[in-house]
């Protein structure tokens, strides 16, 4: 079979749905070992000297169908698990298929919240963390189940944190910027 018959295949088929209205998917990633090869960008070092190759792959799953929709392969020591979940869940924007997706804690990030709300057709669930890292809003409920909005304000301004920050709930997001930065940057990821 040829990829372009694939494809074809793939795009008659239809997906199983939830409430005839959703597809279920889930972005989750893991390690893997390939062979060790000493010229290979996947080269990895333990922390006891040794060389070893290994690779971090992010998978976008439909659960129903049982069906990988996109999968991003990356060098462990340059994995970026959010920028491969954005890339993958951009591509199913203007599909006209609406879309539940579920992540676990590595991919929790005001990013890419507010992206996963942008794209058509976009529900999410993304697991978090309630002590460090974690939203500090979701941190403070009691030990039961909710189901409410948390509203905040998300800056990457620390000269707007400080000033702001007694006035109104508001989060400072870190740049990846070493220097100190004034009130105008802006950290565009």
């Amino acid at each position: 079979m040829t990829a372009s018959t694939f494809e074809q295949q793939k795009a008659k088929s239809d997906h199983k749905l939830l409430d005839d209205r959703y597809l279920i998917l889930v972005i989750d990633g893991s390690d893997f070992n390939p062979p060790f090869n000493p010229n290979s960008e996947n080269l990895f070092q333990r922390t006891d000297e040794k060389e070893y190759c290994q690779i971090h792959v992010n998978a976008l799953y439909d659960i129903l169908d049982k069906l990988y929709i996109d999968i991003s392969i990356q060098p462990r020591q340059k994995m970026d698990e959010r920028q491969a979940a954005l890339e993958m869940l951009k591509k199913l924007n203007g599909t006209d298929q609406e879309f539940l997706v579920l992540m676990d804690r590595g991919y929790s990030s005001f990013n890419l919240i507010e992206t996963c709300n942008r794209l058509d057709g976009c529900k999410n669930l993304i697991r978090t963390k309630i002590d460090k890292g974690g939203i500090k809003e979701i941190a403070s409920l009691e030990d039961h189940e909710y189901h409410i909005d948390l509203f905040c304000r998300v800056t990457d301004s620390n000269y707007y944190f400080k000033t702001h920050k007694d006035m109104e709930k508001l989060h400072l997001v870190n740049s990846k910027h070493k220097v100190s930065l004034s009130k105008n940057a802006k950290d565009h990821r």
